[in-house]
């Protein structure tokens, strides 16, 4: 891109993708750029399926340690802690190092957690592990993105798209292989171990795909590099992390309190309570892969916004009539008008640093991890001070956020 963009201001071609300035794999062929981002998708698939599987499992693990349920959420914040850590390492070194080497090296490590916490014999040991098991997570979601993107920036929203449809069918997985296995008999410390050896067979398979189609070196894809400094100053950027932000909050508040909200406040059964997140699983891998059927020249920023307004209307309406089936629907809607958010987001990052899409796709996942961690206490604590349904209303209040600043981005490029 030609001079330094302004903090706030964007131009209509700042929307557009543009490959010329992005990291260069020319030289691949068009068959080893589909056979890595085949890989690149099936490690996505297969690290998605741990995020929403320790949920299942906790009964199990607290029963098994002994613990309280407090030290069972410290399982939860250990990840988190770790995810954070390794998503600014990630930041700094991502457009640095060989992308593959690094993305194969980080799905190790996740290998490597899940088969120690299987084998943890003690509690701190199993903090130790979830430690690892955030980290390396983490690591393989934010340079999965950057290297999706590098490998075809001229259609890389709906590479990204697809990206995300994946880990939401993974997600979406996670607690389906659970069942499975514990109808089967098996503890929850052998569910870590079969998803060990079911991710073992999928890091040989990218292994031998990067081994006969390697990328270009380290130095070649770090040459001429620009500093990140840019983005950590850039107006664009930081409003794109505090959408994430708000995003996330929704999401992961949902994740945490609907099933309770629902059961207590709404008398619903815990079937339903189940099938409403499941429901909220379907819609958002349905809202990734429509929005991987537009067109690459398609501006991300107003699919957002009003994607955020549609979804915020829906559950706050649901929320104030308090009928189970309603807020069930309501959560499906908003997930297929929000699904799309996170690559969209990603996307929009990287078009406007398209040499640092690593150091890109780590501010906005660090943006939207540092929310996960404080927002399920945050709507904990409404829900004690007033009750379950303004805590609940809290999650369409996000994505009225997500709006908001969504229209902030359109103003500033004219783009209304």
């Amino acid at each position: 891109m030609s001079g330094k963009p302004s903090p706030v201001t964007l131009q209509q071609s700042d929307m557009i993708p543009d490959s010329a300035d992005s990291v260069s794999y020319e030289g691949l062929s068009e068959r080893t750029r589909a056979l890595l981002l085949g890989g690149v998708y099936l490690l996505m698939l297969s690290f998605a399926v741990s995020v929403t599987m320790l949920g299942p499992l906790m009964p199990q693990l607290i029963a098994e340690y002994g613990l309280r349920l407090s030290q069972g959420g410290l399982v939860v914040t250990a990840r988190s802690v770790g995810g954070v850590l390794a998503i600014v390492a990630g930041g700094l070194l991502a457009d640095r190092w060989n992308k593959g080497v690094f993305v194969g090296a980080s799905f190790l490590l996740y290998v490597i957690s899940l088969f120690l916490i299987a084998t943890a014999p003690l509690y701190g040991v199993l903090l130790l592990m979830f430690f690892l098991l955030g980290a390396s997570t983490h690591l393989v979601d934010v340079i999965n993105n950057a290297l999706a993107a590098d490998l075809y920036p001229e259609r890389r929203g709906r590479v990204l798209n697809i990206l995300h449809t994946i880990f939401g069918v993974g997600a979406l997985l996670g607690p389906l292989f659970t069942g499975l296995v514990l109808n089967r008999g098996i503890s929850w410390a052998a569910a870590f171990g079969v998803l060990g050896a079911l991710c073992t067979a999928v890091l040989l398979v990218f292994a031998v795909v990067l081994w006969r189609h390697p990328l270009p070196s380290a130095a070649a894809a770090a040459k001429d590099l620009p500093s990140p400094r840019a983005l950590l100053t850039d107006g664009r950027v930081l409003l794109l992390c505090a959408i994430m932000s708000a995003y996330v909050g929704k999401q992961i508040g949902l994740v945490t309190w609907l099933p309770m909200y629902m059961e207590d406040t709404l008398g619903a059964s815990t079937g339903l309570a189940s099938v409403s997140l499941s429901l909220m699983w379907v819609g958002i891998i349905g809202g990734r892969f429509a929005c991987s059927r537009l067109p690459a020249e398609r501006s991300p920023l107003p699919i957002i916004g009003w994607g955020g307004l549609a979804g915020f209307l829906v559950l706050t309406l649901a929320f104030v009539l308090r009928l189970p089936i309603l807020v069930t629907a309501a959560v499906a809607l908003a997930g297929l008008f929000t699904g799309a958010t996170i690559p969209l987001l990603v996307n929009a990052a990287c078009q406007w640093f398209p040499r640092n899409t690593g150091t890109a796709s780590s501010m906005i996942f660090l943006s939207g991890t540092l929310a996960a961690m404080v927002v399920p206490w945050f709507m904990g604590l409404l829900a004690e001070v007033f009750g379950f349904t303004p805590a609940m209303l809290f999650s369409g209040l996000s994505l009225l956020l997500v709006f908001g600043l969504s229209r902030m981005v359109m103003r500033a490029a004219g783009n209304t």
